[in-house]
């Protein structure tokens, strides 16, 4: 692999790792607290908390405990390397100066390891495909607890507990759950707002089991709701059809997201749907590639990526439906089990 990136960037001698995510992918130890020289001999530098812990998980790499920059500086310097690759997203700027002082000439690499990470293998998939198994019992679990005077709050708490109970190792990213008109912001934050009769409810969570995250949203109503609620349904329910219908090796992910796009376009939506139809799921919950309308991104063989068109008017409601696939030459595999037809509790 160390091979893989000097051809793409000649002038590196070694890289700078500074991404836990990456720092997992390329050593199988998993810490927020720790920096990777990445290069023919690589080494991990982090503190006496987690020496242990690295040798336990069989690390990739030499183990040096220490002040993480200034190991990095030793052991650059060892091998006598003199111009490093970093990962200028992750890297602070403090540490930036520390090595920019030390004499060493620092290239932007950006992008380089999520591109190295957007096709998973068998193993990557077989992980990623246990921790959805548990959010969609999670979900199977949490139907019977969502129900009028019932707050946002607890409904995400009995969620979490849910996934805690059934195996998970944490949360993939902060849940979400809303209701009502709250159900009009995508990221909306749970709150003390009590969940009543003729609401849709948004839930968009994820169970992380063995460093690998998983991610669905589903959208159910608490009792019966309107009309103009149920074509909105349908109609999102149709976009999110469109789009995965359209996942395929070789497909640019820009089409996949304008088959769900036109279709709510052509419906008197399109103006409501506010964000791009998905991305790649991994150890990271937001990966390579991006299904946007802007994404220069081709789909290819491994790829998991989320479908997840929405649509939200202010002040009233909002539906989002949202599965993971796995991208095949034929066409995508769906990982998400729950049923998308509308739920009506």
């Amino acid at each position: 692999m160390i091979k893989e990136l000097t051809n793409q960037f000649p002038s590196v001698q070694g890289f700078v790792i500074s991404n836990p995510a990456d720092i997992f992918y390329l050593t199988g130890f998993y810490c927020v607290d720790c920096l990777v020289l990445y290069s023919e001999d690589p080494v991990l530098v982090t503190d006496s908390r987690y020496t242990v812990a690295s040798k336990e998980a069989s690390c990739r790499a030499e183990i040096v405990s220490g002040d993480y920059v200034q190991g990095i500086i030793d052991q650059a310097k060892k091998q006598g390397l003199t111009t490093l690759g970093i990962q200028e997203d992750y890297l602070t700027a403090a540490d930036y100066v520390k090595l920019t002082e030390a004499g060493f000439t620092l290239i932007e690499t950006k992008g380089a390891f999520t591109s190295l990470r957007a096709a998973k293998t068998d193993e990557e998939i077989e992980k990623i495909s246990a921790a959805q198994k548990i959010t969609d019992k999670a979900f199977e679990n949490i139907l019977d607890f969502i129900r009028p005077g019932v707050t946002e709050k607890e409904v995400r708490a009995r969620l979490e507990y849910l996934m805690f109970s059934y195996g998970a190792d944490g949360i993939a990213f902060e849940t979400i759950v809303a209701s009502g008109a709250n159900g009009a912001k995508p990221h909306a934050v749970p709150s003390d707002k009590v969940i009543k009769e003729g609401e849709f409810v948004t839930l968009d969570f994820g169970a992380r089991l063995n460093n690998y995250d998983s991610d669905m949203t589903r959208t159910v109503a608490v009792g019966e709701v309107s009309r103009e609620m149920e074509k909105i349904y349908f109609a999102v329910l149709e976009a999110h059809k469109r789009g995965a219908q359209a996942l395929k090796a070789g497909v640019e992910c820009s089409y996949a997201d304008s088959c769900a796009r036109k279709y709510l376009e052509s419906v008197g939506l399109g103006d409501f749907f506010s964000h791009s139809l998905g991305h790649g799921v991994g150890i990271e919950i937001h990966e390579s590639p991006r299904l946007s309308k802007v994404s220069k991104d081709i789909l290819t063989v491994g790829n998991v990526v989320t479908v997840e068109p929405g649509v939200y008017l202010e002040g009233f409601c909002g539906v989002r439906i949202e599965n993971m696939f796995v991208i095949t030459r034929d066409g995508a595999v769906d990982l998400t089990a729950s049923d998308k037809n509308l739920i009506k509790l």
